[in-house]
């Protein structure tokens, strides 16, 4: 339900909101987290008595302590078929806090193969296979698993394919699965037209990107620590949502963190429930695709292939200096041929050879306004222009030109 901040001024105004509603959360689910903040901002501002209490207590959650038995928690690992500690985690964090709090995550089946002489696995083939042989899934599922290897194999491991593709996090496939169930289309890592940003979920009949966050896009701190820079994760995401803007395609937030979401002002909301993002995007969720599994099993494996064909190709390209698919085409044929059929053709990395005439050209064509805009759109371009010092030599086409 949509509701005016700005006619939220009385303590009187949110008791009215809440006729009705037994806690917080009910609050929340029904108007949304800003009209629920709106509270403590005009509580901060001095408009309310900063002693007044919000109308409304949160739920009171039972805290059960689990009592399992190893068997119990293997038979659950078995019966749900969990492939790694992530996968635990995701079904039931409580379970894998018990095991961890208790020394049980080595007794594990799972987590439980047989020895592995790290000495025997000497080059990045041989963990290839070993990878390949054992389903290791992502880096994290490598750690876990086999933290000799991991630390033997950490600074390589960019190298390496895993076995559910490295495009994949583990939040992204959770909500992937819930597109196949209520058969969405979707691209998956969408770029939009000459832009340099890849977007988790793009829906073609709907017209808007879903973006998948960790709490690494919520916490101001987590975010610089990752990449170690000023320009942290937040501040690429705020980028991505200007360009979105600037193609007139809306941008919904998605997290499994709910402690982190909307914590941040540029997101307008994230959402925590997968039903309420789709019953606002207007997508139908009355019917269930039958058959959502196997298309999930076989795009995934698609994915794995993709990717490695677009390692191949861009390294063919970067070596023989290639810098248009034209070029590709006549060079050779078939990683033409592949980039067609795997939809490569806006993440080839060409080596770009421009003149500094061309370049105030493709500006004007395109009709960018600032460097800024270069950078978001054309990162190419832009990194022609910062190696040759070019910033004083660009000429921008004036607003209405």
């Amino acid at each position: 339900m949509e509701i005016n901040l700005k006619s939220l001024n009385s303590l009187d105004d949110f008791k009215n909101l809440c006729t009705g509603l037994s806690t917080i959360e009910e609050f929340i689910q029904k108007y949304g987290y800003s009209v629920y903040s709106r509270f403590f901002t005009l509580r901060r501002y001095g408009k309310l008595n900063k002693n007044e209490k919000f109308p409304l207590s949160r739920e009171k959650k039972k805290r059960h302590r689990i009592n399992y038995s190893i068997d119990e928690i293997n038979n659950i690992i078995l019966t749900n078929n969990i492939n790694s500690a992530t996968d635990l985690i995701t079904y039931d964090k409580s379970i894998y806090s018990y095991c961890r709090r208790n020394k049980l995550l080595p007794k594990l089946e799972y987590l439980n193969p047989k020895r592995i002489n790290v000495n025997n696995i000497n080059s990045i083939n041989d963990l290839k296979d070993f990878i390949q042989k054992n389903k290791v899934l992502s880096k994290t599922d490598l750690r876990v698993r086999f933290p000799g290897l991991y630390n033997k194999f950490r600074t390589r491991l960019d190298e390496v394919q895993f076995t559910n593709s490295q495009n994949f996090s583990s939040k992204e496939i959770l909500f992937m699965k819930e597109l196949f169930r209520y058969g969405i289309h979707f691209i998956f890592q969408y770029t939009p037209h000459q832009s340099n940003f890849r977007y988790d979920f793009y829906l073609n009949d709907y017209n808007v990107v879903i973006e998948v966050h960790g709490r690494q896009h919520f916490d101001d701190k987590i975010s610089k620590t990752a990449w170690g820079t000023e320009y942290s994760i937040i501040d690429r995401d705020k980028d991505k949502k200007y360009l979105l803007d600037s193609f007139n395609i809306p941008v919904y937030y998605f997290t499994y963190d709910k402690t982190y979401y909307n914590k941040y002002g540029y997101f307008d909301k994230v959402y925590t429930d997968v039903l309420s993002l789709f019953s606002k995007i207007g997508i139908p969720t009355n019917t269930v695709d039958n058959s959502w599994e196997k298309k999930f099993n076989d795009f995934t494996q698609f994915c794995t292939q993709k990717e490695a064909v677009k390692l191949e190709i861009n390294e063919y390209v970067i070596k023989n200096k290639i810098t248009t698919l034209i070029s590709l085409k006549k060079e050779n044929p078939h990683l033409y041929n592949l980039v067609i059929k795997y939809d490569l053709k806006s993440q080839i990395e060409f080596s770009f050879i421009y003149s500094l005439d061309e370049i105030n050209n493709i500006i004007h064509e395109q009709k960018f306004l600032n460097l800024h805009e270069v950078y978001l759109k054309q990162r190419g371009v832009y990194n022609i222009i910062k190696t040759n010092s070019w910033e004083s030599r660009i000429v921008f086409p004036e607003k209405g030109e």
